[in-house]
């Protein structure tokens, strides 16, 4: 029997790799909760895989960070396990895997950065937001922004125009050579330019 170490901590048994890419009628018997419904669906199945995958080697760099990314991906998992009580459990597990790699992926340089972009947001004090896109995934692409010494995994969002990355209480809004730029819960929007 496989055992396969789901990036939530909960080991689950397999009698062939191939329970995880649907076929699941008596491989996910045992399972229940979160663990039934990545283990019964092929699409979800696929997603934990490239999240185990990108979670082992994100802890393969994290160096002297790693205990922090452990304590991360803990606390990230007890907040995708909330999702069996959401409307849309399906859709929520997805979207919160889905980020998840993006992230670490994103943050441990896994895949190769797309593009890179500089803007000024004061002239006077030299407020520059830096931003680093990462193709990560068919799902979302990530990118992360930097500014006043902080960095911020972004995820790209449906806009009518340009492009529009947010995560929460962030958004940054590339168009016509601009980035309109919320930093911070209920903060006021800002305009920066490039140099």
């Amino acid at each position: 029997m496989q055992l396969l170490v789901l990036s939530l901590g909960i080991v689950l048994m397999f009698s062939s790799r191939t329970a995880l890419a649907g076929d699941t009628a008596a491989d996910c018997s045992a399972t229940q909760g979160l663990q039934a419904l990545v283990c019964g669906d092929p699409e979800l199945a696929d997603d934990e895989r490239m999240l185990v995958d990108a979670f082992a080697s994100a802890q393969r760099k994290a160096g002297e960070g790693l205990a922090a990314l452990k304590s991360e991906q803990r606390t990230w998992s007890a907040t995708r396990e909330r999702c069996l009580s959401d409307a849309l459990p399906w859709e929520c597990v997805r979207d919160h895997t889905v980020r998840r790699t993006a992230a670490l992926q994103a943050r441990f340089r896994l895949v190769d950065a797309s593009g890179q972009a500089t803007f000024v947001c004061d002239s006077a004090t030299r407020d520059l937001l830096k931003l680093e896109f990462f193709p990560t995934g068919s799902f979302t692409e990530t990118a992360i922004a930097r500014r006043g010494g902080m960095d911020v995994v972004l995820w790209l969002a449906p806009s009518a125009s340009g492009s529009r990355y947010v995560a929460p209480g962030i958004q940054v809004w590339l168009a016509h050579g601009e980035a309109l730029v919320r930093w911070g819960k209920g903060s006021a929007q800002r305009v920066c330019r490039t140099p």
